[in-house]
């Protein structure tokens, strides 16, 4: 117990960085990190509310009301299980991992990795259902007996959804390790699984509707496979102490026999995870030279491919455009117009383009990580005789790479569904990569200044480090001025873009002359 104990202590200062968040240095590192978590925080809880409240409204309708619970603790379970095929591949099933060459039992090192991976889905479900049941029992006028049972529900809802979670992320990196393009594979199921999320939540109301019209017949499917979700129902609803203990017990089971099941075959689990298949036939092919730029920028395309967080992160905005390019073709525009509450007669329309593509652009930004994601392998890049502004190029030329050619193929379709004359079209796609260069190079001052090479998982560099932040909230507090600037003072829109021309231009040339000077000298300086 005490080693578990001790490992545990570990795990969590490790997980969470609280060692960093001691050190005084970083005091505006923390006071950053901690503005950004209440501002994420507020804004989560306040949108679960808000649209649990909208839920509960409709169900009521038709007497239906009791059915959010049920709603409440799939999404819940689903966001858990989700998340944790991912952490559990990185946490959980790492065979690089070198704390198993320690004197430590893989069955405490097993429990205190289920432990952590439980602590840190806490923090989802907290965000969905702290504030959904907070509202149900107050529209519903529920009484004490209503928030007790459903704080004991929340302390063992992560359970199952984790243990699943972590079943599955060693079935699919079991898989993945079999074949070759196993990042690729990756990348496609996230992929996959955000566009069927953001498709659910666009026809969010046609899924209600048929939840209503069909609810005998989930009645039935609750019955006859969902056992857990009626217990959990019946808990809250009904205060059944019966159901409170089977669920509880349900829950405290799946993961004594998880860890059971597991922690025979743990380190073998692990061996076999680090098996790669190689290839049967190797063809010899003729060596072509190249010259230093084009080398490491293949080698950057090629590191960014091997790592799917990376892609997801860094793309799917782009991504996201490009479909909604498409789907203006089709779509008839004052609809469009009307949903977004937007009056195309007061604004050109290709002046509503240029935020959104300027959104999309500074949250698109690899050269925010691009220092960082070096990790380990950094001082290799440092001893290479290569002049450190070739790998400063490189790294700017990857993010216009990510995101300028499927942008400016997105621009063009909007150009043509949204009837904008070729000046227009052309001033978009100019103002797009002047803004492209603008925050590949600030990001990259920025990652210099803040790089983090000690990270455990690409998720903590690619979405938690304070660069990554920085990079994509610094742009878009800039184009937020930009455009309060705009309309408070009514500036004559070829003047405005003129104005913001020059602007971005001369940040552009100052950033490279900060580049030059300084951050050839805080390269040489990075450990």
């Amino acid at each position: 117990m005490s080693k578990l104990l001790l490992l545990l202590k570990v795990d969590i200062k490790r997980t969470f960085s609280i060692n960093k968040l001691k050190n005084r240095k970083n005091i505006l590192k923390t006071i950053g990190i901690v503005i950004l978590a209440l501002f994420i925080t507020t804004s989560v809880l306040s949108s679960v509310g808000m649209y649990t409240y909208m839920g509960i409204n409709f169900f009521m309708k038709y007497g239906l009301e009791k059915y959010v619970l049920p709603i409440i603790y799939f999404l819940c379970g689903f966001a858990i299980f989700y998340t944790t095929i991912y952490k559990a591949k990185s946490f959980l099933f790492n065979p690089e991992d070198n704390i198993f060459a320690m004197p430590i039992k893989p069955s405490v090192i097993l429990s205190s990795r289920i432990i952590v991976l439980t602590i840190l889905n806490y923090f989802i479900v907290s965000f969905i259902f702290i504030p959904a049941f907070i509202v149900y029992g107050v529209i519903l006028k529920l009484g004490m007996l209503y928030y007790i049972y459903a704080f004991l529900a929340y302390l063992f809802m992560p359970f199952v959804p984790t243990v699943l979670g972590c079943i599955f992320g060693y079935i699919i990196g079991y898989f993945t390790s079999k074949v070759n393009n196993k990042k690729l594979f990756e990348t496609i199921l996230t992929y996959g699984t955000l566009l069927f999320v953001m498709y659910l939540s666009f026809n969010i109301q046609t899924i209600a509707l048929k939840f209503v019209n069909n609810v005998d017949i989930i009645n039935k499917l609750l019955s006859s496979v969902g056992f857990l979700i009626n217990s959990f129902m019946a808990l809250i609803s009904q205060y059944s102490l019966k159901d409170l203990l089977i669920y509880i017990f349900t829950n405290i089971a799946a993961v004594v026999l998880f860890i059971a099941i597991f922690k025979n075959s743990y380190i073998k689990i692990l061996q076999n995870l680090k098996i790669e298949n190689t290839k049967k036939k190797y063809i010899e092919k003729e060596h072509t030279k190249k010259n230093i730029i084009t080398t490491l920028v293949l080698k950057e395309i090629k590191m960014y491919f091997s790592i799917p967080i990376y892609i997801l992160n860094t793309s799917f905005g782009v991504v996201l455009i490009f479909f909604a390019s498409i789907a203006t073709l089709f779509y008839d525009k004052d609809i469009l117009f009307k949903i977004m509450e937007i009056d195309s007669k007061s604004l050109p329309i290709y002046l509503l383009l240029i935020p959104v593509i300027a959104f999309v652009i500074a949250a698109s930004n690899t050269a925010a990580c691009s220092i960082s994601i070096e990790g380990k392998n950094f001082w290799i890049l440092k001893t290479m005789p290569i002049e450190s502004k070739h790998i400063f190029l490189s790294k700017i030329i990857l993010n216009t790479l990510v995101v300028l050619p499927l942008m400016v193929v997105s621009i063009i379709i909007f150009g043509i569904s949204l009837k904008l004359t070729i000046v227009q079209t052309i001033t978009v796609i100019l103002l797009a990569i002047i803004t492209n260069i603008a925050c590949s190079i600030f990001g990259l001052l920025i990652n210099l200044k803040y790089p983090r090479l000690d990270f455990i998982s690409y998720t903590h560099v690619v979405k938690q480090s304070f660069s990554s932040f920085l990079g994509i909230m610094v742009p878009l507090l800039l184009f937020f001025i930009m455009g309060a600037v705009y309309t408070s003072l009514k500036i004559d829109i070829d003047t405005y873009i003129l104005i913001i021309f020059a602007l971005l231009l001369s940040i552009i040339m100052l950033q490279y002359n900060i580049l030059k000077r300084w951050g050839i000298k805080r390269f040489d300086e990075i450990n």
